[in-house]
């Protein structure tokens, strides 16, 4: 791809999907609070600007800073936070990229070609919820908060200039498509949805949509599943009775936040001996995964996690596959576009500041010449006055050129011209000049 020169301080390190499988990325999956530790953390280990992505198949950060992040370093920082060895399958899961490597990869996450399901939308507020997170804890700028709104107005032209998100399955959607093809006619089921979320309340559509005979919803948090119950006019159950309801259930699908497992073969095979000839089918959608694999060893219960609905996913985004050459192309159009403001937007900030400067260096030079004429009493006031309206006069040409700057409109003649009008960061400017009688 034929680029602009990639702005050179921008760096990605994290674990995807695309690195590692699901075994692997649920030992770095974090949830909202560890995410807005180590965005902070993070930024104490480089003094750079942190946004870190956290989703059921992505760990990634992304960096604003001076020198390239010490990885070894912030390996060390993730595994404190997950309370584990730093390293236990090798730096292979991890992925790196660096200047406009890192613009592209995080506009093609923003706009869905980087996700597991093709096209899918949820991305979009990951990516706006991840910016907002670093924000609130100070570990984003102004340079990273660009980089990231750029990615989300190129992931919306994405969605709204090529079909790629046409007919997309959610997580949710795709779970209950599997439990439909392992468990048959769905309106004969009884089922049971742990969790309340976001990818909860979109299974809870598609099940109501399928038609089951029986919807329950359980949480760990007792009123998100009675309000996600009565959206759906299902049965909230406590969490505390979620075993005894699956040994009644035909179909479990799961998607919590836990950090851990909640269920495994110990905790569950007491509730479900009884049912040995009734089968359980059990779909995984959590990440970590709620259900411990050994789950599988009880002999009734077929189970399923994400990895196993990439066959569902694939059939169902071959329409949508002829839209990737479309999408990239607008991907990498707006990773140029945003390298080239971003590189040039650094011209165009020393020039601003040595304007300013300048400007309050001639009105000193001016109020120390005209200091005898004033009354010892009033040099202040004067001054005051003279500095806002020094200010007042700069603000509306300022703006202006901070304006073109942020739509790519300020080009370098255009640049080479303000510099050369206001003798602004030119050698042998004499700042006498716009004072002088």
């Amino acid at each position: 791809m034929a680029t602009h020169e990639a702005p050179a301080r921008f760096f990605l390190w994290g674990v995807s999907h695309r690195t590692a499988p699901l075994a692997v990325r649920e030992l770095w999956a974090l949830d909202r609070a560890e995410a807005a530790r180590a965005a902070a953390d993070f930024h104490a280990i480089t003094g750079g600007q942190v946004v870190v992505l956290a989703t059921c198949n992505r760990t990634e950060s992304y960096f604003y800073c001076a020198e390239e992040p010490p990885l070894a370093a912030l390996k060390e920082a993730l595994a404190a936070i997950k309370g584990r060895a730093a390293d236990p399958h090798g730096r292979a899961v991890f992925h790196t990229h660096a200047g406009v490597e890192t613009v592209q990869h995080l506009f093609e996450v923003a706009s869905g070609l980087d996700s597991q399901i093709l096209g899918e939308t949820e991305i979009q507020g990951q990516v706006r919820d991840a910016l907002k997170l670093a924000r609130e804890g100070g570990a984003c700028g102004g340079d990273m908060g660009r980089l990231f709104d750029h990615a989300l107005r190129a992931g919306k032209r994405v969605r709204s200039e090529t079909r790629l998100s046409e007919g997309v399955l959610s997580a949710g959607q795709a779970g209950v498509l599997l439990a439909g093809r392992v468990v048959g006619d769905l309106r004969r089921v009884e089922a049971l949805l742990v969790g309340s979320g976001e990818i909860g309340a979109l299974t809870a559509r598609a099940l109501v949509a399928a038609g089951v005979r029986r919807l329950r919803v359980t949480s760990r948090t007792e009123e998100h599943a009675r309000a996600l119950a009565r959206e759906f006019s299902a049965e909230a159950v406590p969490f505390e009775d979620a075993k005894t309801v699956m040994a009644a259930s035909d179909l479990v699908i799961s998607s919590t936040s836990a950090p851990s497992c909640l269920f495994d073969k110990a905790s569950l095979a007491p509730f479900l001996r009884r049912r040995a000839d009734r089968p359980l089918v059990v779909i995984d959608l959590a990440v970590p995964r709620d259900f411990a694999p050994d789950t599988a060893e009880i002999e009734c219960v077929f189970l399923h996690d994400l990895d196993d609905i990439e066959a569902i996913v694939a059939q169902s985004q071959t329409a949508r596959e002829a839209e990737v050459p479309r999408a990239r192309l607008i991907v990498e159009e707006e990773a140029r576009k945003f390298a080239a403001v971003h590189a040039f937007r650094l011209e165009v900030e020393p020039v601003v500041r040595a304007f300013i400067e300048a400007a309050d260096s001639w009105q000193r030079e001016e109020l120390a010449r005209r200091a005898e004429e004033l009354p010892p009493e009033a040099r202040d006031k004067v001054a005051a006055i003279v500095r806002r309206l020094v200010h007042k006069v700069l603000f509306a040409p300022l703006n202006r050129l901070k304006a073109l700057r942020n739509r790519g409109d300020l080009t370098p003649e255009a640049l080479a011209l303000v510099r050369e009008i206001f003798e602004v960061g030119t050698d042998g400017d004499d700042p006498d000049r716009h004072t002088k009688e």
